[in-house]
């Protein structure tokens, strides 16, 4: 009986093993174990297709081989705050750069955690890396397309602040000739400049609406401007 127990319990631990492997020989993030000392004793085939390494002449490498010297601080700092006090280690997960097997840095996202065990002894610690290229890439994107975008609205703030001007003076105009209180609340434009109040009370879409929004059309003995009156009363 004791022998069917021990060789259950076998059974199931290598069926979990073979699940674990499967599982990490197949995951597209690179998979690491290592010891208290930062040596890798395991890493998964992901090392390969995204960093360009093969699994055995990594394994056995310390982990500073794969980070500059300044990343590399901050990781050790965090395995040994880790180290200090096992029964409280924490998980970390930051962002930095790893070397490739050709020489280049590659962006990644690294986590990591302390593996105790009963006695909460350090044992190793375990994690993965995230090849975060394709992030970094659509982050400088956006942020290229935002710079860009605010030229394209400083460039109509230039062109539309001397029409605006035009505006605001009209306005005052007919301001000085309206008795209707209602009326003369509607068009009440304080001194300060119309357009330069609606850059800094709207973003620039709803600004770019209202122009769009707001025809106005030049004839030799009159002038027609048609105003949306919410957005008009809002400024003033």
């Amino acid at each position: 009986k004791d022998n069917y127990e021990r060789e259950k319990i076998t059974k199931k631990f290598q069926d979990s093993e073979r699940r674990f492997r499967f599982l990490a020989e197949n995951s597209a993030d690179l998979i690491w174990l290592c010891d208290t000392n930062l040596n890798i004793e395991y890493v998964n085939p992901a090392i390969k297709n995204t960093f360009g390494y093969n699994v055995k002449e990594v394994i056995g490498q310390n982990l500073s081989v794969f980070f500059k010297n300044d990343d590399f601080i901050k990781l050790t700092g965090l395995a040994v705050s880790n180290l200090k006090n096992p029964t409280n280690a924490s998980q970390f997960v930051y962002e930095t750069d790893f070397y490739k097997e050709d020489g280049s840095l590659s962006p990644i996202e690294i986590s990591g955690k302390l593996n105790v065990d009963e006695q909460n002894n350090p044992l190793c610690f375990q994690g993965i890396i995230r090849d975060i290229s394709n992030k970094k890439a659509y982050e400088k994107r956006i942020k290229k397309n935002l710079y860009e975008k605010d030229l394209l609205i400083k460039e109509i703030y230039h062109r539309t602040k001397n029409n605006m001007q035009i505006f605001t003076s009209l306005i005052r105009i007919l301001n000085r000739n309206i008795d209707d209180k209602k009326t003369k609340k509607l068009l009440k434009i304080q001194s300060e400049p119309f357009h330069q109040k609606a850059y800094e009370k709207y973003d620039a879409d709803t600004i770019l609406t209202f122009f769009i929004n707001t025809p106005t059309s030049f004839r030799r003995k009159n002038l027609n401007i048609h105003f949306d009156a919410k957005f008009i009363n809002k400024l003033s």
